[in-house]
C-alpha cells in the first residue's frame, strides 16, 4: 500500500493548501471516513484494497479543492488521473471508473434522502 500513502500525502498536502476552517476538517474526516469503509468493503468482497482505499480518499478530491460540488465525479477522475503515474493502463481505468460511480451513486442517495 505504498501507493496509497504517497497518494494520501498528496491529498493532505493539497487540502491543506487549498482548504481552511471547517472545509479543511470536514475534506480530513469525510474523505477518511469513506476511505475506511471502502476498505472494508473491498476487504469483504476480496477486492484490492489498495484501489478501493484511493477511490474512497479521492472521491469528493475535486469538490474540496474547487470548492464546488458542480461535476466534481469528472473533476475528481481528472485531477488524480496524473497522480497515477505509478499504476498500470488497467489499475487507472478501474480507478477512474469506480469514482465516478461512487460519486454518482453518493449524489444519487443524497437526491432521494432530500425527498
Amino acid at each position: 500500500m505504498n501507493r496509497y500513502q504517497n497518494l494520501k500525502d498528496i491529498f493532505f498536502q493539497t487540502i491543506e493548501e487549498k482548504c481552511h476552517g471547517i472545509y479543511k476538517q470536514k475534506a480530513y474526516f469525510h474523505s477518511l471516513q469513506v476511505s475506511t469503509l471502502t476498505q472494508e468493503f473491498a476487504l469483504k468482497k476480496h477486492l484490492d484494497i489498495e484501489l478501493a482505499s484511493i477511490i474512497g480518499l479521492f472521491h469528493d478530491y475535486a469538490q474540496f479543492i474547487n470548492h464546488s460540488s458542480f461535476d466534481h465525479a469528472s473533476r475528481s477522475s481528472q485531477m488524480l488521473l496524473p497522480l497515477l503515474e505509478d499504476f498500470n493502463e488497467e489499475e487507472k481505468k478501474s480507478l477512474l471508473m469506480q469514482l465516478k460511480i461512487i460519486v454518482i451513486k453518493n449524489a444519487l442517495m443524497m437526491f432521494i434522502v432530500k425527498f
